[in-house]
């Protein structure tokens, strides 16, 4: 089954100060039930799921609330993919922990343990249900330094502690290098690999505060950048290498999608359009990041935004029915 649908945050970031993870939004959930979605990515905070200053410690009001989003979400035919996003030692775009998953041995226990003690608590929850997304994003970066091979023995180490528990649970790796490079190392593990939607991030991420932004002009859409164009060719040839991947046994999925709300809507649509297209092309499914806020279906402040009242929201509707066009396929 080919798995469309969205990003939801309820428990994207925590600050010691919260007291609980957020409630799902019942009505987003059948809004995308109703519209024929059926997936649901879940970018996960680590420190939810212990207690404040006791590491090991579960946090077991958060995790009966984590719970409940799995049970909505079954209830409604929607698979949930459980993500960390920010792990022990480790997140893409968040104040680093003390110490560096790759380098830290404790850092490296205490991932591996939590994705025991998930494996345990849901281990008689169907597959077609619940999976595991190991961890979002990995890269080695100036303040973070590990290689993609310190990855592979970290993610070889979880696999084989999770299926001790949970031989069938469909497990994630996303790729390396912030997740835009399959990683051939885990390519005989019977996992699903996670790759992105941000190709050019100058349309996909054009005044994005959290990346280099600076500097670039309003996008246009085929991109000219330099002596090349950027078009639905280019935009099919950026992941060749994912589909050697797949002819060595993996299957893909495109974790995270979509294009942030300073990108004109005429634009955004059109680069859209040729993106989903290669997926369908390709047979991929993709969770576009979010439902709602910059980068979601939701009216969001886009220049020359087009959006209508649809089931109780003010929907682009035009984004939802590139989407809805590509379940079909």
């Amino acid at each position: 089954m080919k798995h469309v649908g969205f990003n939801f945050l309820w428990m994207y970031t925590k600050h010691r100060a919260d007291k609980k993870a957020a409630a799902p939004d019942l009505r987003q959930l059948d809004f995308l039930a109703e519209e024929g979605f059926n997936f649901v990515r879940l970018p996960t905070d680590y420190r939810y799921f212990v207690r404040a200053g006791e590491e090991f410690a579960p946090d077991e009001a958060n995790l009966k609330i984590l719970d409940g989003y799995i049970k909505e979400c079954a209830d409604r035919g929607l698979h949930v993919n459980f993500c960390l996003h920010r792990a022990p030692g480790y997140c893409i775009n968040r104040p680093f922990a003390r110490e560096n998953l790759w380098q830290s041995e404790a850092m490296q226990e205490q991932f591996v343990t939590l994705w025991r003690r998930f494996a345990e608590r849901y281990r008689h929850v169907p597959a077609e249900v619940l999976s595991f997304d190991l961890l979002n994003e990995p890269t080695a970066m100036p303040s973070n330094p590990g290689t993609e091979e310190d990855y592979v023995r970290l993610v070889r180490r979880t696999v084989e502690a999770i299926r001790q528990i949970s031989p069938d649970r469909p497990i994630t790796a996303d790729g390396y290098h912030v997740g835009s490079s399959p990683v051939l190392g885990l390519a005989e593990l019977n996992l699903t690999q996670s790759g992105r939607g941000y190709f050019p991030m100058q349309i996909s991420h054009y005044e994005a505060s959290w990346v280099d932004s600076a500097g670039w002009p309003p996008p246009t859409y085929p991109l000219k950048l330099g002596d090349k164009t950027v078009d639905r060719g280019a935009i099919a040839a950026f992941y060749a290498p994912w589909r050697e991947a797949e002819r060595r046994g993996v299957r893909v999925h495109i974790g995270e999608c979509g294009c942030h709300n300073r990108t004109h809507q005429d634009v955004a649509v059109a680069w859209l359009r040729d993106l989903i297209s290669v997926y369908d092309e390709f047979g991929w499914g993709y969770a576009l990041w979010n439902f709602e806020e910059s980068f979601g279906i939701l009216e969001n402040g886009r220049p020359g935004e087009r959006c209508e009242d649809y089931r109780g929201f003010r929907v682009n509707r035009e984004m939802l029915e590139i989407m809805k066009h590509s379940l079909e396929k």
